[in-house]
């Protein structure tokens, strides 16, 4: 299959072929090149919004310890690799993990969202990364542990005018070598 610079360079020979002058076969060239590049989507009303709030539901059910809340903001097609590097693929495998994560360190925790940054592939795709908050957790014995910070990328699809998750990436930002630790309180 030819590369795209092969078809634009294809193109140009045969316009200067035709007897076309070079400079009207170069503005033909970069005309085509500035359509084939892709751009940044234009931010549809109220989507940064709209895709907090579902951030938010999320929060609410996290503090909730509803795992079937939770789950219930993901595509059925997601997929999650949790910062402990546990991966699931698809709401109901999503589902389970929020289980297992509710019986151990996220029982009685609560997690924020801020610092959103957000780009937007299409008017329904965006890229999403934020700042998280786990607060509340506590040792095997007990004993309160620091508020872990992470960071969180994530992809987002709107259909039917609701957004939803498609897959997420959140891990807690570790020290370099020899430094002392980051991402705790």
């Amino acid at each position: 299959m030819p590369s795209v610079g092969e078809d634009i360079s294809k193109i140009l020979v045969r316009r200067l072929q035709k007897g076309e002058p070079v400079m009207k076969a170069l503005l033909a060239v970069v005309v085509i090149l500035a359509l084939a590049v892709p751009a940044v989507a234009a931010v549809p009303a109220g989507a940064e919004a709209a895709i907090q709030q579902v951030w938010q539901q999320f929060s609410d059910a996290w503090a909730r310890g509803d795992a079937h809340a939770r789950a219930a903001i993901w595509a059925e097609d997601a997929s999650l690799i949790n910062p402990f590097g546990v991966e699931a693929h698809g709401r109901a495998a999503i589902e389970k993990l929020f289980e297992q994560e509710n019986a151990g360190f996220a029982r009685g925790t609560t997690h924020t969202f801020s610092n959103f940054s957000f780009r937007f592939l299409t008017p329904t795709i965006a890229e999403v990364d934020a700042t998280g908050e786990i607060k509340g957790i506590r040792g095997a014995d007990g004993t309160p542990m620091p508020t872990v910070t992470i960071h969180v990328f994530a992809i987002m699809a709107e259909a039917g005018g609701k957004w939803q998750m498609k897959d997420a990436r959140p891990y807690v930002i570790g020290p370099p070598p020899g430094q002392p630790p980051t991402g705790t309180k």
